[in-house]
């Protein structure tokens, strides 16, 4: 892994996307997906059928920044501590939070015990086949995977690779697509665990930021070809559009081409994007259906829900999420700090005709 020298300011272009991503997401279950899953009691004003593509936006970003993230790391273990000190702390939280709540008001056929609760907190129970305490989750198990691959093509230098790599395992999941389609090759559960499923989404956000340096033909054929896995994987044309019209507002947000996205209200709702991510499903489900027994309208319903989805993951966000974040990479960079600090006090002191120096650091 390499360092840059200056890091590139942050791009609130991104925030904002993240920030979208959060919400359609938020939307869709309020309204389509508890439709479907509950039934509304009214018809909702605005439902959004598409905005489960929001979790495309948000591995198409992580795709992206995972290698802004290399390029500020020196060693394989910072990126570990900082893909840890970003994920699990509000993670943790929003587990506790979402099984409590559920387990109190009560949501059908989404109830756990508490050996769930505890498998679930390691964020790979998907590895295990234990259900999710909140649907949501599903994602982060792909999310990690992607980490632990990079981390493993960076660790054994293969980053100059990197592209080679990630075609080759396209085109392996693609062979694994055309194989589900007969009954007898059981792999949608290993396709999933080996992120078949979702690379080409990671991999269009490592291509855009390739490109921020100036785009190449090679570019436009590894894009054509996750546009390629994107409409195998898909069953529809309305899919695939979908996915180009998101690698696109990906592309632009990192040119700084979209300055309309850094409104400030956008760039919250990036701020507090993951927590509202993590906590909105079964929480706000939770919501919902106790407004619908109280007579509330479905409109009303949904709309309360939002506002107490939102107004919980901005706590979170300001309270545990940032704060743990910085304090977890504070105390790593301690460690560092004194782990190589230890042999120059060690030679200080104990080579033979010196005698050391209390002022050397610690």
């Amino acid at each position: 892994m390499t360092e840059i020298a200056k890091k590139e300011p942050r791009r609130l272009e991104l925030d904002a996307l993240r920030g979208f991503a959060a919400l359609s997401v938020l939307w869709y279950h309020y309204t389509t997906g508890f439709g479907e899953k509950f039934g509304h009691a009214d018809p909702i004003w605005c439902p959004f059928p598409v905005g489960h593509h929001g979790v495309t936006l948000f591995f198409m970003i992580s795709g992206f920044v995972i290698l802004m993230t290399l390029d500020r790391c020196k060693a394989p273990m910072d990126f570990v501590v900082a893909r840890f000190a970003r994920l699990y702390p509000a993670y943790w939280v929003a587990v506790l939070l979402t099984f409590a709540v559920v387990s109190a008001c009560g949501l059908p056929e989404r109830e756990h015990d508490v050996t769930t609760l505890l498998v679930n907190l390691t964020m790979i129970q998907g590895l295990f086949r234990f259900p999710n305490v909140d649907g949501v989750y599903w994602s982060l198990l792909s999310e990690l995977l992607f980490y632990g691959l990079i981390w493993g093509v960076v660790t054994i230098g293969f980053r100059k690779r990197l592209n080679a790599v990630f075609v080759a395992l396209i085109a392996v999941g693609l062979v694994f697509s055309v194989a589900q389609l007969y009954p007898f090759v059981p792999l949608s559960h290993g396709m999933d665990l080996l992120l078949f499923r979702h690379l080409h989404l990671f991999f269009v956000g490592i291509v855009l930021y390739q490109m921020r340096s100036g785009m190449r033909a090679r570019h436009g054929a590894l894009l054509a070809v996750c546009l390629l896995a994107a409409i195998v994987r898909r069953t529809s044309w309305l899919d695939a559009g979908a996915f180009s019209l998101l690698a696109a507002a990906v592309f632009l947000a990192s040119c700084r081409r979209t300055r309309l996205l850094t409104v400030r209200p956008l760039v919250f709702f990036g701020t507090i994007s993951y927590p509202l991510y993590l906590l909105h499903q079964y929480l706000g489900y939770v919501v919902i259906r106790a407004g619908y027994e109280r007579g509330w309208n479905g409109n009303v319903s949904v709309a309360a829900a939002s506002a107490i989805a939102i107004l919980v993951a901005s706590i979170l966000t300001f309270t545990i999420e940032r704060p743990a974040n910085v304090w977890l990479r504070a105390k790593y960079k301690q460690w560092k700090a004194g782990r190589s600090a230890a042999p120059v006090v060690e030679a200080a002191i104990g080579a033979p005709g010196t005698t050391g120096d209390c002022r050397t650091p610690l």
